[in-house]
């Protein structure tokens, strides 16, 4: 297999091993580095890697540069020009390598620009485009001259140079971070009067490059707030089963599929008829799918809506501000031409014939149930259970759960169409995607990798008493002991952040001690300070008059107007009356003597 090049969307399989070439040339230059960079140690390192011989995902990596270290390797990537593969995906978990137990996936994925953008977004996109590329691979991001808008969810983004509240005709740039059109014309217009401008600013949040030559991508904002799309623990969960033929990568309701079987493709489509504001309900598919494809009235629905929010926004800002109108004004014109071009692109390709979403055929339960018994398929599929699909993390049922209704119903197919369980718990172990998970659980090969994902864990509690003797035998000690580690995970996390949170205010509290100049008795804080154990006080809250009524003859006032403590050696309290004497006997003298003086008037005119 020939290594790809620099820049490409493949993805290689490499094992860690040392080739031929490599090892002769790390041997030429072990004397050179070995003052330069000090050996890995043989406890941890050599046994870690070792014993590594799995495939890795690597971007860009060629065989013929694939270095592993041996027992008593050096690492010369920087000579090779290469990072190491266990060093860019891999992040050590704390734990010993030869720990079975407890062990979780710990992945880094590298993902900038494009690559982010396609794992992290859905996107509508013109229906004459080819797309075959991303159905066979969904990791290949898409062409941005064929991304009509790219969606996101509202409370997720802020835009980061005027941080208001809504987005002015959003836009995408190639690093993936969303602006107010307006804002970024303004921004170039700030910078072009620098001599080194050269038609490219740096993006706030990731200083890279934002050229005005590239194509920005425009972004519709959708009506779903997220915080209300992910499960809860000890809440209902509503599951849809899930279905999709092994050679297609749009997956639907098995239900939709038994109701009406018209929608055999691959991308949705988004009816001409659908509104910009409730696109997603107006068709019965495209939800449920990252990609969707539309036509040119929709498209033009979307501009329309950005120029009146343009007008909208224009007028308050003059009226109420006396801003200029001009970053308005080109918004307007720029979206208006970008219009023209779309609408000229669309009149001189022939219209294809948009479908209109189909109708329900609404059928009954019962017939519903004869035809899930009656389904045959004519090809290999997969079924599984989803919910919250609005939602940037895809959250399905674990394997033990899929193990308990397999052995309740038989095939998959005869699985329930919905489930309306109480949910126990939220596993990320396996998150985000990676390919070695989409090898194991092949029902995720739709998915890009680098996908945030979440398993289910039901609670069946219930459910456990009134199921077949062999079936409840069978599962009550995986699920006994599935509880028992979800405790037991939940108290470690409770307790770290309890002690994190002790940690946090005993350094606070050492801060205004310092400050202060008071003991840290003074705030509260008890003889177990060792064990971050604080006692109850009636202390008042950080930043106030820490002085009590009853302790305030223990404090002076020094000339700054701070308060400090008094000096409690006794040699000193004895100076301290001595001096106060002879300045009282003094201040006598004075006034007894001073009565028949003149007094003594300073003139500075």
């Amino acid at each position: 297999m020939k290594a790809p090049s620099s820049g490409s969307q493949e993805r290689v399989y490499a094992p860690r091993t040392n080739t031929p070439a490599v090892a002769a040339r790390s041997s030429q230059m072990a004397a050179a580095t070995s003052k330069a960079r000090p050996r890995e140690s043989k406890k941890h390192g050599s046994k870690r890697y070792s014993k590594s011989n799995k495939p890795v995902l690597v971007d860009d990596f060629p065989f013929d540069r694939a270095l592993g270290r041996g027992r008593k390797g050096i690492d010369i990537s920087h000579l090779v020009e290469f990072q190491l593969p266990e060093h860019n995906l891999v992040t050590d978990t704390g734990r010993r390598p030869g720990s079975k137990k407890h062990r979780a996936q710990s992945v880094r994925l590298n993902l900038t620009g494009r690559q982010n953008v396609n794992v992290n977004y859905r996107f509508i996109v013109d229906y004459r485009g080819d797309y075959r590329t991303q159905i066979l691979d969904p990791n290949v991001p898409l062409d941005d001259a064929s991304i009509l808008r790219v969606l996101i969810n509202k409370n997720d983004h802020q835009c980061p140079i005027c941080l208001g509240d809504e987005f002015i005709a959003p836009r995408m740039t190639r690093c993936g971070h969303v602006f107010c059109y307006t804002c970024l014309l303004r921004l170039f217009a700030a910078f072009s009067t620098q001599e080194d401008y050269r038609g490219r600013v740096k993006c706030p949040l990731c200083s890279e490059d934002i050229r005005e030559k590239h194509e920005l991508l425009p972004v519709l904002i959708t009506k779903i707030d997220e915080r209300f799309e992910q499960p809860s623990v000890d809440q209902p969960v509503d599951l849809e089963l899930m279905y999709r033929p092994a050679s297609r990568v749009f997956a639907q309701p098995f239900r939709l599929y038994l109701e009406n079987c018209q929608f055999d493709g691959d991308i949705p489509w988004i009816p001409n008829s659908a509104t910009v504001d409730n696109f997603l309900n107006d068709s019965r598919y495209v939800k449920y799918s990252r990609i969707m494809q539309c036509g040119p009235d929709f498209a033009i629905k979307c501009f329309e809506q950005e120029l009146e929010t343009l007008q909208l926004h224009r007028s308050l800002d003059s009226e109420l501000y006396g801003d200029s109108t001009h970053h308005y004004e080109l918004a307007e014109l720029k979206i208006r031409s970008h219009m023209d071009a779309m609408a000229a692109s669309f009149a001189e390709s022939s219209q294809a014939a948009i479908p209109e979403s189909p109708d329900s055929l609404s059928l009954h339960f019962d017939e519903l149930t004869l035809r899930q018994h009656q389904f045959q398929e004519t090809e290999k599929g997969f079924f599984f259970y989803q919910t919250s699909f609005n939602s940037s993390v895809k959250y399905f049922l674990t394997n033990l759960d899929v193990q308990i209704l397999r052995s309740l119903y038989g095939d998959y197919s005869a699985f329930p169409l919905t489930l309306h369980p109480i949910l126990e718990n939220i596993s990320y172990e396996y998150s985000p995607l990676t390919e070695e998970t989409i090898g194991k659980l092949k029902y995720l090969g739709h998915l890009p990798v680098g996908t945030e994902i979440g398993f289910l864990e039901l609670d069946w509690t219930d459910q456990l008493p009134q199921f077949p003797k062999e079936i409840s035998a069978r599962f009550s000690k995986k699920l006994s002991e599935r509880s028992r580690a979800s405790r037991n995970k939940k108290r470690r996390e409770d307790r770290s952040k309890a002690a994190f949170e002790k940690e946090l205010e005993l350094k606070t509290l050492q801060f205004y001690s310092k400050e202060n100049n008071l003991s840290l008795t003074d705030y509260g804080y008890g003889e177990q300070a060792s064990s971050h154990t604080f006692v109850e006080s009636n202390a008042p809250p950080l930043g106030e008059d820490v002085l009590l009524p009853e302790n305030e003859s223990k404090y002076k006032t020094t000339v700054w107007g701070t308060r400090i403590l008094k000096s409690e050696d006794p040699e000193s309290d004895h100076y301290d009356a001595e001096a106060e004497m002879i300045i009282q006997q003094a201040k006598k003298t004075a006034n007894a003597t001073g009565k028949k003086k003149k007094k003594i008037v300073l003139s500075f005119t």
